[in-house]
This record gives structure tokens, sequence and C-alpha cells, in this order.
């Protein structure tokens, strides 16, 4: 526990009137339960507060609390971001005119780019870093937090399953069971599957292309294959689990259009090699075994591949 910016997190929430609370662009659960269950623990633990969370939607088809913004608003507010490894990232056009902003980050700290910073790079979620300092600090965790703050517990760590869970990734779960969340409920509805989920697995599947002397697999999609399936982009994502428990396979990405006008995203995961470097070079970044970027088009999709063999040679 970094006590100096804990305590200095809940001074500056004691400070501010209005916050803003952002996270990253195409979130996940837990960019989605780090910003609700914050907006929640800030509601039940100080007065007279004015809390805004921005940016999309778990499903991408709109804002939450944008619309309430205005000018004066941001130029008094602090901005807390979360689950956010470099501004790029952001879910947030007006950055540069809050008047102070503070990270709270599990992501690899290579992009300072707040005024203050919470990070454990070595957490498993985000949530998780919340969670440990609301109740550091004695704070009243509700269950409506504690719901949101599992939800992106349990996913980051894959059901607990990856290499960065640890104690305190359990402490942290004991410690949100007890505000009375149903964790067998939570869980059947995060991974239930609708038939169109199963069946845009089953045709991923069929797509891995795999590279025998570096084990890199990918699958690519266009903008069409979301329309097809009717999916959110946390939906969609799910084909890269196709590709993880594949004995072949070390490395794989999942390279997909989020719109069919923006550029294409880059999913990286990796059993043992550190990829963050190769997503940063394509304008992200994350964790060592799970990382993000993007090509501004189709037209740099062979250049990544090379890069990412290249790099993979080097590293075996």
């Amino acid at each position: 526990m970094d006590k100096t910016n804990a305590n200095l997190l809940f001074e500056k929430i004691q400070k501010f009137d209005n916050i803003i609370i952002s996270k990253h662009k195409t979130p996940d659960w837990d960019a989605l339960g780090s910003a609700e269950g914050l907006r929640n623990i800030i509601s039940d633990n100080f007065k007279n507060k004015n809390i805004f969370v921005v940016g999309a939607t778990l499903d991408g088809t709109g804002l939450i609390d944008d619309e309430k913004l205005t000018p004066e608003i941001i130029k008094a507010a602090l901005l807390i971001t979360v689950d956010t490894a470099n501004i790029e990232r952001l879910d947030f056009e007006n950055f540069g005119d809050v008047k102070e902003s503070f990270r709270i980050d599990h992501h690899i700290n290579n992009t300072p780019y707040t005024d203050f910073e919470y990070i454990f790079s070595d957490a498993i979620a985000c949530t998780q870093v919340i969670t440990l300092w609301a109740n550091e600090m004695q704070l009243k965790i509700s269950k409506t937090a504690a719901e949101y703050l599992y939800r992106g517990l349990l996913t980051d760590s894959n059901r607990f399953a990856y290499r960065n869970t640890d104690e305190r990734t359990f402490e942290a779960a004991k410690i949100l069971t007890r505000c009375g969340i149903n964790v067998a409920e939570i869980t059947q509805d995060i991974y239930k599957r609708t038939l169109r989920q199963a069946q845009w697995s089953t045709e991923a599947f069929g797509r891995i292309v795999i590279d025998a002397e570096t084990k890199f697999a990918y699958i690519i999609a266009d903008y069409k294959d979301i329309k097809k399936y009717n999916l959110t982009n946390d939906e969609f994502k799910s084909a890269l689990g196709a590709m993880g428990n594949i004995i072949e396979i070390d490395v794989w990405a999942l390279i997909y259009e989020l719109t069919e006008t923006s550029g294409i995203k880059v999913s990286l995961r990796s059993k043992k090699i550190d990829i963050n470097k190769i997503a940063m070079k394509y304008g992200g970044g994350g964790h060592l075994l799970a990382s993000g970027g993007y090509l501004d088009s189709w037209d740099d999709l062979d250049a990544f591949l090379l890069d990412v063999k290249n790099y993979l040679k080097g590293e075996k």
C-alpha cells in the first residue's frame, strides 16, 4: 500500500465538489467496474459531491454522463482516470481543461499523463486497487459498488486464473463478498453466452492463422463481422479465448475494426513473452502478457505481423 498517494487521493476527493471519472475507450468490465464502483464509494462516503462517469457504455451504444457536463463544471473538476494506460486511450476529450487529474491504474507506468498517480502495475485489476484503497481508508463499500468492483476483478483475472492473481486479489474478493454480493449470480451473468456469441466463437476458431516458427497466432475480423453477429466489443473480444489454451500457440492476437470509419484495434495476449513492447510501438500498451494497440488502416497489417514475428524470433 502506497500510503502517501492513498492519503493524497482521499484528500483530493475531499477537496473537490466536481469529480469526473474517465475510463479507457471500448471499456471492459474492469474499466466500467472501476468507474462505477468508485462513483458509488465517493457518493456513499463524501457529502455534496457531483460525480460524473464519462465515456462509452459497455456495449458501445452511447455515453454515460457526458451530456451533463458544462465547461464550468469541467474547469473546476478533479478528473480521476481509471484503468487507462496512456492518454491516447482515455475516453474523455476535455482532459486538458480540468483543474487537476489523478490516475488510478494497474497498467505499466510507461507514460505518466496526470498530475497525481496511484498505480500498482503488479495488481491483476484496477478494481483490486480501488477495493484495497477503499478498505485501507476505512470507507464504506455498498453492495452496489461491490458488484461493480467484483465484475472487474473476476474478468481481468479470468476467474482468478491469470498469473498476477495473488493474495491481494483474494483479499479484495473477500472484502467484496462481505458486502453481500451474490458471487454465483455475477459469474453466471458475465459468462453466459448467446447463440450469436457461440456462433462467432466457432467462426473465429476456424479463422486462426498460426506461424509455426514463432508460435504466433491471429484472427482477423472487420466491422461487418461485428454487425453480422450484433455483438458488443467485449463480446466480440471473447474470440481471444479460442487461442489461449492451444499448445501450439504462445502469443496470439485479435485484429479487428472497431467501426466502419475508425482504425483497427489489436488485442494481444501471451503466455510468457512480454508483448507490451510491441503494443507500445502501435500506440497502445497495458501489461506484459496482455496489451492492446492500434493500426491506422488495413494497409498497416502486413508490417504489424512482420514486426511481431521478428520480435518473437529475437525473444526465443
